[in-house]
C-alpha cells in the first residue's frame, strides 16, 4: 500500500467511501474457526476497521471490544452495530501501541493485522492471527 509510512491517514481515507471496503459480512476464515469460542467468552477485535468481524462475533453471543487506527473506520463499526443490534466496546488505537490487559480475553481475533501478530497470543488461551 503507498503512503504506509501514515497508517492513520491511509485507513481513515480508504474508510471515507461510501459503504464499507470489505463489506458486512465477516472473514470466512473467522467464521469457519469461532466454533473454538463459547458464547459469553471476551474477545479482542484487533484492527477491526469498519467493524464487519466484531459485530459478527458479538452477534454469536461473544462480548466483544474491538479497536482501529481508523477513526472513521471506528465510526462505521459503531454505525454497523447499532444497526444490527450488536454490543460491541469500540476504540480508536494504533495497534502498535496500545497495552491490552494481559490474562483478560478469551480469545484475540487478529483477521489482516501484519503488526505485531505475536502480540496476540500474548495473555489468551484460544488466539488467532490469520493473514
Amino acid at each position: 500500500m503507498k503512503n504506509f509510512d501514515d497508517p492513520r491517514g491511509t485507513w481513515n481515507k480508504r474508510f471515507s467511501a461510501d459503504g464499507y471496503l470489505f463489506g458486512l459480512a465477516p472473514n470466512k476464515w473467522l467464521q469457519e474457526h469461532a466454533h473454538f469460542w463459547q458464547r459469553g467468552d471476551r474477545v479482542l477485535a484487533v484492527a477491526d476497521g469498519e467493524g464487519r468481524n466484531s459485530v459478527w462475533l458479538a452477534r454469536q453471543g461473544l462480548r466483544v471490544d474491538a479497536f482501529d487506527i481508523s477513526e472513521v473506520g471506528v465510526a462505521k463499526a459503531r454505525k454497523l452495530a447499532a444497526e444490527q443490534g450488536a454490543e460491541v466496546d469500540f476504540a480508536v488505537a494504533d495497534v502498535a501501541e496500545l497495552a491490552w490487559p494481559e490474562a483478560l480475553y478469551d480469545g484475540v481475533a487478529a483477521i489482516f493485522s501484519s503488526s505485531r501478530r505475536r502480540r496476540c497470543a500474548r495473555g489468551s488461551s484460544r488466539a488467532w492471527c490469520a493473514a
